[in-house]
This record gives structure tokens, sequence and C-alpha cells, in this order.
């Protein structure tokens, strides 16, 4: 069975205070991911939502070397799709985005 899993992130206080809260996020994530359920059918399972409690800059530290995004990556297999909040949450180069 294939998995949706989430990632969220956020690198300051402030983020993590205002504009998107990890709370934020993964309620979005959840959102979608049941949306997405209901259209892609009984293939597919919500699977883990990964957070990144520490605050990790994204354009400091690649995807695959953060630690729930180097658990995250680990843990993908060939069907599964990866839902985050906004595409900044999970990258800030396209360098970054392609190489994962």
């Amino acid at each position: 069975m294939k998995s949706l899993c989430g990632y969220c992130r956020v690198s300051t206080d402030r983020q993590a205070r205002e504009s998107c809260s990890l709370a934020k996020q993964e309620s979005e994530v959840r959102a979608y991911a049941a949306y997405l359920l209901t259209r892609l059918g009984s293939d597919y399972r919500l699977g883990e939502i990964y957070v990144e409690r520490e605050g990790v800059s994204a354009r400091e530290v690649p995807l695959k070397r953060r630690p729930a995004g180097s658990r995250m990556c680990e843990a993908l297999r060939p069907g599964d799709q990866v839902i985050f909040s906004r595409i900044d949450r999970c990258f800030r180069s396209l360098s970054d985005f392609c190489s994962t």
C-alpha cells in the first residue's frame, strides 16, 4: 500500500508563532491528505507526518540532512507521495528539489 506522508518545518521562532506554525502546517497537510484519499482510493493510506521540531533553515540544510527530512526520505517507497503546506517549507533551492 502506498502512503501519503506529510512534512512540516519552521526555521524561526517568529514563523512558529505567527505566519506558518507547525500546528497550522500539520492541519493543512492532514486536510489535503483527507481530500486526496477520497480520490485515490484504497491503494493509499495516510502515512507519517514528519515535523522538524527545531528551527531548521532549508536554505542552509538540504532536506536529506535535516532530522525529520532524513527519516522521511529513508522511509519513502516507490509510489508514496509527500504533502507540504508550501514548497518553501520543504525546499528553498532548485538544486535541493532536483537532487531529492
